[in-house]
């Protein structure tokens, strides 16, 4: 009786042992995007945690930022597969939901190749056009911190 005892309470840690992380989040993003995008062919998913610190938000909870690339709304035509930032929550062993309400905020950016995230906040890099690009040739750098608001993104 101790043996089944033991092992019951082997397996409840076990199970619940499991933590959502950044490749959870980027799964779930992906099957988000499938719903609300086109042009995913290409599309590579890459998720940070950017989860305050305990007292720093209203309600204590792990928050994901997932970068991908794609149309948002599909409506079609050039330029329209750009970069989109995708917020998910977690509180403790719960369910995990997307945010939608973050939305990704106007920025110069063409292409990213810079992503990292802690503390709240979000910092990307990438080229975006400058005075004298072409169409499908940007080279102008740029860099941004985003804080992750209550209500969105915020520049820093």
């Amino acid at each position: 009786m101790k043996k089944n005892v033991a092992a019951f309470a082997i397996l409840a840690v076990v199970s619940n042992a499991y933590a959502f992380n950044e490749s959870d989040a980027a799964k779930l993003v992906k099957s988000y995007s499938q719903t609300v995008a086109c042009q995913l062919e290409d599309t590579q998913y890459e998720a940070v945690k950017v989860s305050g610190k305990p007292g720093e938000t209203e309600e204590w909870a792990d928050k994901y930022v997932v970068l991908w690339n794609g149309d948002f709304g599909c409506a079609g035509g050039n330029g329209t597969v750009v970069p989109n930032l995708t917020v998910v929550e977690i509180h403790g062993f719960s369910t995990p939901v997307v945010l939608p309400d973050y939305k990704t905020p106007e920025l110069p950016l063409v292409e990213i190749d810079k992503f990292s995230g802690k503390d709240g906040s979000i910092t990307i890099g990438g080229v975006g056009y400058g005075d004298k690009d072409q169409q499908h040739a940007p080279t102008k750098r740029f860099s941004f911190t985003l804080k992750l608001g209550k209500n969105g993104f915020i520049k820093q």
